[in-house]
């Protein structure tokens, strides 16, 4: 039997301090060249066209995965759409040309969404296209409480086959490594704290697809104490046959592609079934090296 796949990626694929050797290649071609998944975050924020799916079909090989969030029309409004309507079409008759770089859609919907709205998003998940898989993050704490509205919820997404994401911002506020932190450092940490839900940590894989989304700070050491945790977890997932995705997330996503090629190589270490990285580019790997130090 194979060794189950591992996906690892950043919030974005391109970034102000990245510099890929190549420039002529677009963003995320470059991007996919050292990492096989990314978060869609940009279809979050307006449904992209068939025309802009197929040139991200272009530009990345076919067992790379764009982690595709449903667009905030069908996500964050007052009433969920139907499934005939024209934003959940477009975006599913839009994203066929990626084929199997998006096995997985990601359903984010807002923290004011409590377990009083849980049967309007249950039938709207029901009524999507089934060729897909889903993964749902919630951010209200009513589906954090450890109690039977939290084991109803969990119950349904372990029987409909859906992914509970597991988002983890404990290390982004943690305030014990701030003292270390520059003024720059501080800020964006700070902008980053105002923008990323503080929710329980609750390790729970409902299906044979366990996402976990590390919200990281800028203090190395400080992230270290929690990603050794994720990587006992991996492991421990890996033998029970289980497909991860990882994401890595940095207060500017700045060091973030840094970050998660050493969280690989210390997983590698313990799996050694798991492919070779591609390493950094040296100008890059430098840069992030000298950022990783300050």
């Amino acid at each position: 039997m194979p060794a189950p796949s591992f996906y690892y990626g950043c919030a974005q694929w391109q970034h102000p301090s990245w510099c890929w050797p190549n420039q002529q290649l677009a963003p995320l071609a470059a991007y996919s060249q050292y990492f096989n998944a990314v978060e869609g975050n940009t279809s979050f924020y307006a449904a992209p066209s068939r025309e802009k799916c197929q040139q991200w079909a272009w530009q990345t090989p076919p067992d790379f995965r764009l982690w595709l969030k449903l667009p905030a029309s069908c996500t964050h409004q007052a009433v969920f759409p139907r499934a005939e309507s024209a934003q959940v079409k477009d975006f599913f008759d839009a994203i066929e040309v990626l084929e199997q770089r998006v096995r997985l859609i990601f359903i984010q919907v807002p923290a004011r969404l409590s377990v009083d709205q849980w049967p309007e998003l249950k039938k709207f998940i029901a009524s999507l296209p089934a060729q897909y898989l889903y993964a749902l993050e919630v951010r209200h704490l009513d589906f954090f409480a450890k109690d039977a509205h939290e084991q109803a919820f969990n119950a349904y997404l372990i029987e409909h086959n859906i992914s509970r994401v597991m988002l983890d911002s404990r290390a982004l506020f943690n305030t014990q490594a701030d003292v270390t932190l520059t003024s720059v450092e501080q800020a964006s940490l700070n902008k980053a704290r105002g923008k990323k839900p503080r929710v329980p940590l609750h390790v729970l894989a409902t299906n044979q697809y366990p996402i976990i989304r590390f919200i990281g700070h800028h203090q190395s050491a400080l992230n270290q104490v929690y990603l050794n945790q994720w990587l006992h977890q991996c492991v421990q997932w890996r033998q029970q046959g289980k497909e991860i995705t990882f994401f890595m997330h940095t207060p500017d996503n700045a060091l973030a592609p840094y970050q998660l090629q050493k969280f690989y190589q210390a997983l590698r270490q313990q799996c050694p079934e798991l492919p070779e990285l591609t390493p950094l580019p040296p100008a890059l790997a430098d840069a992030q090296k000298d950022l990783f130090a300050t």
